[in-house]
């Protein structure tokens, strides 16, 4: 089959998560002998065994502005070049680019899916952290009016006919409303080479991988630091920052907390090597806003068996079954991840069972040669259905 694969948004060393799921399904669907042709707006700094095509001149992942000049020059080449493919699978950021992608890209006969990654804000969660919005608008109006609970009917109107993929069945109830075809395909990951060993340790060692925003909920887990720091006082926490967000603020609060002899600021990191060297993954979340599908922190934690503390929202009760496949905790509520977090630590026949459960989940659910297979499935029912009008 030749695939084009197309992609609007993407950190050329894969350190965030459209853009690792982007180049694990690539490498997989030509393992699995395809033929595979991916655009990408800037080159990905892995080896690619596909051939790849470089669309943008210019690229920064953070601009909002040139994603849609993006997506234009993409519609443009697609437009151009369908008819070379047997299908077209673009996966774009969030419900806006679906509904551009379907402005630009007309009268192709190619079956043509789209994957959205990120939920949209719903109004339940506005109304839960409308202060967090609008204390930090820099960072969040964007959301609140371009991915929100009120753009989306609008964007839905231009979409609800096309072949819309998603990671989770939270994002397909947002969305089933709205449109009509939606398939549930999670995310892919490779198996990693490293499995945590839980064992008893004097201290918890702690660790954080992803933005540095408000609803991500670094700063309340600072907190949570420096409140078991008094029963554990050699506690550590890795804060590994993707490059999003403020590392002044999060500094400012180290220093106001006098935790810089506990916590270790990092930035690009081996995402495998560094949770197993650590006892939890914590995923303290406010919002699913500016977060994408099943949260791949999160899975890679569970495919190296450790265990995860995260919060209850969005897809994440998907994946956490209390006591078996992790903790829950109250993201807004310090003293409370604390509790969790020292009662968790001091059972290790519960973080043994976690880690025993966790892996299982992964392998069940998880690795990118059975969710490629599932695309490829999709692909064929798709050409069959187009062969039949």
């Amino acid at each position: 089959m030749k695939i084009c694969l197309a992609i609007t948004r993407l950190k050329g060393d894969l350190t965030e998560a459209i853009s690792k799921n982007f180049y694990n399904l690539s490498q997989e669907l030509v393992k699995q002998k395809h033929q595979v042709i991916s655009l990408t707006p800037v080159k990905i700094q892995e080896k690619m065994n596909s051939k790849e095509i470089v669309y943008s001149q210019k690229h920064a992942y953070k601009s909002k502005a040139m994603v849609l000049k993006n997506i234009k020059r993409l519609g443009k080449i697609i437009n151009k070049n369908h008819n070379k493919f047997d299908v077209i699978h673009i996966h774009a950021g969030f419900l806006l680019e679906a509904y551009l992608l379907n402005k630009y890209i007309k009268d192709i006969k190619t079956p043509i899916f789209i994957t959205i990654w990120q939920p949209y804000l719903e109004i339940k969660e506005f109304l839960k952290n409308w202060k967090l919005v609008f204390k930090r608008p820099k960072d969040y109006l964007y959301h609140f009016t371009l991915n929100s609970f009120l753009p989306v009917p609008f964007f839905s109107k231009r979409v609800k006919n096309t072949n819309i993929i998603v990671s989770s069945q939270y994002q397909k109830a947002q969305l089933k409303k709205y449109i009509k075809s939606i398939t549930v395909i999670p995310n892919g990951l490779k198996a990693p080479k490293l499995t945590t060993k839980i064992k008893q340790t004097k201290a918890p060692k702690i660790i954080y991988i992803g933005h540095f925003t408000p609803f991500k909920g670094t700063e309340n887990l600072i907190e949570t630091i420096r409140l078991t720091k008094k029963r554990f006082p050699q506690i550590k926490l890795t804060l590994a920052w993707s490059g999003y967000g403020s590392k002044k603020r999060i500094i400012k609060s180290l220093k106001k907390a006098r935790l810089q002899k506990n916590i270790i600021l990092k930035n690009k990191i081996d995402v495998h090597k560094e949770l197993t060297n650590h006892d939890f993954l914590i995923v303290p979340y406010q919002s699913t806003i500016g977060t994408s599908h099943y949260h791949n922190v999160l899975i890679e934690a569970m495919s190296t068996g450790t265990p995860v503390l995260a919060s209850k929202i969005g897809s994440i009760p998907e994946l956490i079954i209390e006591n078996k496949t992790g903790k829950f905790i109250n993201p807004k509520k310090p003293k409370q991840i604390a509790e969790t977090l020292i009662r968790t630590f001091k059972d290790i026949k519960l973080r043994k069972e976690i880690s025993k459960n966790s892996i299982k989940l992964f392998k069940d659910k998880f690795l990118v040669k059975n969710i490629t297979k599932k695309h490829l499935e999709l692909y064929n029912e798709a050409r069959e259905s187009q062969e039949l009008l």
